[in-house]
């Protein structure tokens, strides 16, 4: 079937329209078709009101969020072929003829994507709209006659932050948002600073699917609380665009797009977060992995523990072996800038109050590093802290391959038999399906990632047998522990994809 977009309103297929001079897509609906006119920009051209651009109604969406003043950080993304870059330019565009004085910055990760994206296509543009375009300037910029200015910008490295620590914008404008680093976008942001009474000041952002921390941040609005303990996420919106919304691609390039391997073709096409390419744990997927159980304190815990002061914190997971061989992971307590001591004080003073019986801890090895020195070890600290810490074993690749046997689904139930409380471990629940492949070490995770939590669970099910080795038949006397969880398991509903307990013991 031949490609055809339609209107994200009112789902009819777009209409070619000729628009005062200019031939462009409107939906055929005259209630759509009014709002997408209220948002043509029009100059004059020898006297005569001359249409140059009609935004899509996904657009206008996007315009309509920009310029309510409700949102700091606004991102227009998701598959290819949405038409993201063309409309961070004509927003520019918009809002420098609109506002007098409007300060505008333009931003790519390096300049030869600045050049090839956007510097190559301003100079007829701006002409049409009486602006002056200056390539030769660093940065290169586009001056009106208004007295607004949009400049282009580029921020490769970490030191090029410092190029915009002193200047001032009303709009801040980010293309492929995700080529970006996260503290980068949130310094350079902090340029969004000049407020007028017709203007809030804020960042806009286009990218594709991909970056976790844009994921983290406007998707799922799950972020680090221990780094960011000021993030807001009424201040972060999301306007999913697809290639669905845009009639200008024609049918050659969804084509290309459908011959594109699984996982690349749900975020390029379908605008999927969940899958990325490089993504190490394919395996983890929240609707089957992700569960609640009300599980009894009589009921032994076992843990797994990465140690970190700072920048990287520790993680301590706490889970629970169900009698049918399968693991749950129920709680996380996460320590940044903590000493061994508070970390052991903290920890014991969680697995007293809820009642446990710990049969212990698999412990971070680097722990017991003494490096040439003669003091007490972290590991002995946590140990006379009262902790029960165990030596985890450190394999990295064979810790891997054997929590992906965990994630996988036991052949009997179609259960995997790990799953994990989301309301209990949020950080591990945000960061497992986050982390990527070494670019070396292939079969290894990329460290320069969030893969504390991960490293704790790796630790925690390096200290049990495959899953496959522990399940086995077994009969569970009345009255007994096991009977009560039992009873647990029976007692789990599906709720969306999630069992809950709805009942305590």
């Amino acid at each position: 079937m031949p490609f055809v977009a339609r209107c994200c309103w009112c789902s009819q297929p777009f209409i070619k329209w000729l628009e005062r001079g200019l031939h462009c897509w409107v939906c055929p609906t005259p209630a759509c078709q009014a709002r997408q006119a209220k948002w043509a920009l029009h100059v004059n051209v020898l006297g005569k009101p001359t249409c140059v651009y009609v935004p899509l109604p996904k657009q206008v969406d996007a315009l309509e969020a920009v310029v309510s003043g409700k949102y700091r950080w606004i991102l227009y993304g998701g598959a290819r072929g949405g038409a993201k870059s063309h409309f961070l330019r004509w927003l520019a565009y918009y809002l420098c003829l609109l506002h007098p004085n409007f300060q505008v910055v333009l931003l790519r990760r390096t300049y030869p994507e600045l050049e090839k994206s956007h510097l190559r296509r301003v100079g007829n543009e701006v002409k049409r709209l009486g602006g002056d375009f200056v390539p030769s300037a660093r940065p290169p910029v586009v001056r009106f006659r208004n007295g607004s200015v949009l400049e282009f910008g580029h921020c490769q490295d970490t030191q090029d932050i410092e190029n915009f620590q002193s200047a001032e914008y009303n709009l801040v404008l980010a293309d492929e948002l995700g080529t970006f680093e996260e503290d980068m976008i949130l310094r350079i942001g902090a340029s969004a600073r000049i407020k007028t009474p017709q203007f809030r000041p804020c960042v806009v952002g286009s990218t594709n699917p991909g970056a976790v921390w844009v994921r983290d941040r406007w998707i799922n609005k799950e972020v680090d609380p221990t780094r960011y303990k000021n993030y807001d996420p009424a201040q972060y919106h999301f306007i999913q665009s697809l290639l669905d919304d845009n009639p200008y691609p024609d049918d050659e390039y969804e084509q290309m797009l459908n011959e594109l391997d699984p996982d690349t073709y749900e975020a390029w096409r379908l605008g999927s977060w969940d899958t990325f390419e490089g993504q190490y744990f394919k395996e983890f997927k929240r609707a089957i992995h992700c569960r609640e159980l009300e599980i009894p304190p009589e009921i032994p815990r076992i843990g797994g523990c990465d140690w970190g002061y700072s920048p990287h914190p520790a993680v301590m997971l706490f889970a629970v072996m169900l009698p049918d061989g399968h693991m749950h992971v129920e709680q996380e307590l996460v320590f940044r800038e903590t000493v061994a001591g508070e970390v052991a004080s903290s920890v014991t003073r969680h697995i007293t109050d809820h009642g446990w019986t710990m049969y212990g801890i698999q412990t971070d090895p680097s722990t017991k590093i003494r490096g040439g020195q003669t003091g007490e070890s972290i590991f002995e600290t946590l140990s006379r802290g009262g902790l029960p810490v165990l030596g985890a074993n450190h394999e990295r690749v064979n810790g891997w391959q054997r929590l992906r046997h965990w994630l996988r689904p036991n052949p009997a139930t179609g259960q995997p038999w790990l799953t994990i409380s989301p309301s209990g471990c949020p950080g591990l629940v945000r960061t497992l399906p986050s982390l990527v492949h070494d670019d070396t070490k292939v079969e290894d995770v990329n460290t320069h990632g969030p893969d504390h939590w991960a490293d704790a669970l790796r630790y925690l099910v390096m200290g049990r047998p495959a899953p496959s080795m522990t399940h086995k038949t077994i009969v569970i006397p009345p009255n007994s522990v096991g009977a009560m969880m039992q009873e647990v398991m029976a007692s789990a509903n599906p709720v969306l994809g999630v069992d809950r307990v709805r009942q305590g013991l």
